[in-house]
C-alpha cells in the first residue's frame, strides 16, 4: 500500500479487492424487510421462458438476497443516488 492509499480509504479498499467478487445484475427489488437491525432486500432479474405455442413468457428470478446493517444500507442508498445523478442528462448548459 502506498502512502497515498493510507490517506484515502477508498483507494486502500480498491487496492485490496479480490477479482473473485461476483457481479450481480438485477432488474427489480421486489421485497424488502427490516429484521433485528438488518435491512433485507431480494433482487430479481427477468428471464424469458418458451411456451408451448412458440411464444415466450417473462418471469422474475431471485438472483440475490442482500443483507446489510443500517449504515451499510445508507451507504448503498447514497451510492445508488450518486450513480443516478451521473446517469441523468443535465438540464440546460450544466454538465455532469
Amino acid at each position: 500500500m502506498t502512502d497515498d492509499n493510507r490517506e484515502n480509504p477508498v483507494a486502500a479498499a480498491v487496492a485490496g479487492m479480490t477479482h473473485d467478487a461476483p457481479f450481480v445484475f438485477f432488474d427489480n427489488a421486489p421485497t424488502v424487510a427490516h429484521l433485528n437491525g438488518l435491512i433485507c432486500v431480494s433482487l430479481s432479474a427477468a428471464i424469458w421462458l418458451p411456451t408451448d405455442d412458440g411464444r415466450a413468457r417473462v418471469e422474475q428470478l431471485i438472483v440475490a438476497h442482500l443483507r446489510t446493517n443500517i449504515p451499510g444500507a445508507i451507504a448503498l442508498r447514497d451510492a445508488i443516488n450518486n450513480g443516478l445523478l451521473l446517469a441523468m442528462p443535465p438540464s440546460g448548459d450544466q454538465t455532469n
